[in-house]
């Protein structure tokens, strides 16, 4: 249906229905205005319907990848005016200041209008994904109570579901519910009959991590535009010329504000994806992109790495890359042989290595810092690795073995003000120097929601002999001809498939598995090694004797259903091998610097790598891979036992029905490959969801076995490309909420 065709009903009360031609006839140019006259998203809303009511600015993708929808602004508008007049309804007379309305929902139109709704009604929007395990629903609770009695906005399928335990919490009686689809009942307006303040708050942000208590940052409708003009001036984008292609999740400042509100305020056109979609199969990333002629795309790391590992030269001749010229890369540590092998491994379908567009940047900046200039090769540098552990800087040949590149994060954008920092005497350092990266900018958050203490450590530093002041971003870092180049992090969080986890966390689930940890430590970190971040786990053991190779069964077991991953390698340390602080603190940096020389003693390490020779699947197991009977339930079932075979390398005999995906050790990156190996090679799209419902091979070949007689399967047979990764497992996969999926 086109914007022509949509009825809607006159505001003046009459119950005649206007056509959507009648309506934009009534839309006047106001006389003079430009869009730098435009302080909110809201002036941008109204400047670009006014002008362009036809003009389509997103196409939202299906899950199935066929099916489009595409929404102009005049559509948009019907949308966005709806949401914006049921947020009104609600509001009480008692209120204090904006209130403040969390966007449970789906990726898709409906949370995109809903967030510009509350732009629209001078409501503080509060973007989240919907809940899908307990972890989540903490969190969603933990941001519930830290508002006080907000209004939540979900669809009625999500509520039935994954939020009907919110009644039963005494602590959230004062919620005000609104549901998706009574909001898309109500009589739609026109922008104009809305306005914003530029210095009111838009959004809080809140930051992702594990069961640490999520941070809102205060993100206000000026920092947004001065955020999004920036990152407009960065790309280079053009209204009218420019086309981005984004799967990012929306509940976050990347997909957010770098993937929604860019096309709106730079004026161009976006194809907005499932995440899943993408996840499922990378091809349909650049598929979507080689379709839509995207100039604009990307994610982080690891989404570059599942191109580079996943995609077929089969699939390469259904590509043309040609018109992509911005290929951003940021949200966790860019590695230099990931973006060298996908420029390589893509120059075939006409990709540019200069699109590589390596950049830096964070919530509590809005979104973008730095980037590269556009049209060169992004910078890096040769340097120690040794030493860059101990946060030192020395340059080394890339043929010495102890070396390692750094990325460039390029130039830092002209608004922005970027100091280097020794973080213990606020004295700024000197190029080459690695310290905290210090930031001042319009751009800037206000501070974190409800937390001044913690807003007076990060925001409003003050730097040495400078007047100005500045937020601490707790990146280490260095600047160097004007390039900047992010080296780790100054808190120990560590950051695993682009989120969060608090060491903490991860070092509790680990002790707890067994009483013998009673009154041992344990510290987690994460290095780089090979082409990503592994996550490394040394626990104290009372004694050399014990059952270790089961422990590490039962911890990555824990690991995994808690937060979706798993250690990549656990060392069992004799007792008081972990040292504490005057403070009482566990000293993981120094831990980590015993790991990285080579003189932490063990009694037992284990290693996802080098498990790799403890055995491989038997003859049954590849048999039983050999052909996937959809027609039988039992077929299906053995078929899946002999994939979790196959990747933990161990006999089928190994694998039960019975067995829990997370007990065989399936984290999400196994856990996607198997539903990857099923949509691509046997035509079966299973939902990353149903991992949470079907947690066993037998359950999983039930649902299965049942969405093939609810529809036509046409199982292709599997072929195999021997020019092209064959049993290339991705390394790190995302999920649509937080880039973790836990099985």
């Amino acid at each position: 249906m086109t914007s022509s065709e949509i009825p809607i009903q006159l505001m003046t009360g009459a119950d005649d229905l206007l056509a959507a031609d009648d309506v934009m006839a009534g839309y006047r140019r106001p006389h003079g205005q430009q869009v730098s006259d435009c302080h909110t998203f809201l002036d941008l809303l109204k400047y670009r319907v006014e002008n362009a009511p036809r003009e389509m600015v997103y196409t939202v993708l299906g899950e199935d990848a066929e099916q489009e929808e595409v929404l102009s602004y005049f559509e948009l508008e019907v949308l966005v005016t709806r949401i914006a007049h049921s947020i009104k309804s609600v509001l009480r007379a008692d209120d204090e200041g904006q209130a403040k309305v969390v966007l449970v929902l789906p990726q898709g139109k409906n949370f995109v209008a809903a967030f510009y709704a509350c732009l629209a009604a001078g409501a503080i929007a509060v973007p989240t994904f919907p809940p899908r395990n307990p972890l989540q629903r903490e969190r969603l609770k933990l941001i519930l109570r830290d508002l006080e009695d907000p209004i939540v906005i979900t669809d009625l399928a999500c509520l039935a579901t994954m939020l009907e335990d919110l009644d039963q919490d005494q602590a959230l009686k004062g919620l005000r519910w609104l549901s998706m689809e009574d909001c898309l009942g109500e009589r739609p307006g026109r922008f104009s009959d809305f306005s914003a303040n530029p210095d009111d708050i838009a959004m809080l942000q809140y930051t992702s991590g594990s069961t640490g208590k999520p941070k809102g940052v205060i993100v206000s409708n000026r920092n947004l535009v001065e955020n999004s003009r920036l990152i407009e001036s960065c790309f280079g984008h053009r209204a009218g010329v420019s086309r981005s292609v984004i799967w990012l999740p929306p509940y976050h400042d990347m997909g957010l504000v770098g993937g929604i509100l860019q096309p709106v305020c730079a004026g161009f056109s976006t194809m907005l994806m499932p995440t899943n979609l993408v996840l499922r199969s990378p091809f349909r990333w650049l598929e979507a992109v080689s379709r839509f002629r995207g100039t604009s795309s990307g994610g982080p790391n690891f989404a570059f790495e599942l191109c580079v590992n996943n995609i077929r030269d089969r699939q390469l001749e259904q590509l043309d890359l040609s018109s992509w010229n911005i290929a951003f890369c940021g949200a966790e540590p860019i590695n230099y042989n990931t973006m060298q092998r996908f420029a390589e491994r893509f120059a075939r379908a006409g990709f540019r290595p200069e699109a590589l567009y390596p950049c830096y940047g964070m919530a509590e900046a809005t979104l973008m810092v730095s980037g590269k200039p556009l049209d060169t090769h992004f910078k890096s540098l040769s340097v120690s690795a040794r030493l860059l552990g101990r946060n030192q800087l020395s340059a080394l040949p890339e043929s010495d073995p102890e070396s390692r590149y750094l990325v460039s994060s390029g130039r830092p954008h002209r608004s922005f003000d970027v100091r280097v920092v020794d973080p213990q005497l606020g004295v700024e350092l000197q190029d080459g120097e690695i310290g905290e990266i210090w930031l001042s900018a319009p751009s800037v958050a206000q501070g974190y929601w409800n937390d001044p203490a913690k807003t007076r450590h990060q925001f409003g530093q003050q730097i040495a002999g400078r007047t100005g002041r500045y937020m601490r971003s707790g990146d280490l870092g260095f600047l160097a001809d004007g390039e900047l180049y992010v080296t780790g992090r100054l808190k120990e969080v560590i950051i695993i498939r682009g989120v969060n986890f608090y060491p903490q966390d991860l070092e509790y689930e680990a002790a707890v598995v067994c009483t013998d940890f009673k009154h041992c430590r344990a510290v987690a970190f994460a290095v780089e090694e090979g082409e990503r971040e592994q996550l490394i786990l040394a626990i104290e053991a009372r004694q050399a004797e014990m059952d270790f190779a089961a422990l590490v069964a039962v911890i990555n077991q824990r690991l995994i259903q808690k937060f979706g991953v798993k250690a990549d390698k656990i060392i069992f340390v004799p007792r008081k091998t972990v040292k504490l602080t005057s403070s009482g603190k566990l000293q993981r940096v120094a831990l980590k610097g015993d790991y990285l020389n080579g003189c932490l003693s063990s009694y037992y390490s284990w290693s996802e790598a080098g498990s790799d020779a403890a055995g491989t699947h038997d003859q049954a197991a590849e048999l039983a891979l050999a052909r996937l009977d959809l027609a039988s339930e039992d077929g299906i079932c053995l078929w899946l036992r002999a994939m979790v075979a196959k990747l933990n390398r161990c006999s089928l005999a190994h694998i039960h029905a019975d067995d829990q995906f997370a007990a065989l050790g399936l984290d999400s990156v196994a856990a996607l490959y198997i539903l990857s190996a099923l949509e691509t090679e046997h035509g079966v799209l299973v939902s990353p969801e149903a991992l949470y419902q079907f947690n066993t091979p037998a359950m999983l070949a039930t649902e299965i076995f049942r969405l093939g007689g609810l529809r036509p399967i046409s199982p292709a047979q599997p072929t195999r490309d021997p020019s092209g990764p064959d049993e290339a497992i991705a390394s790190t996969v995302p999920s649509q909420d937080n880039y973790a999926i836990p099985t």
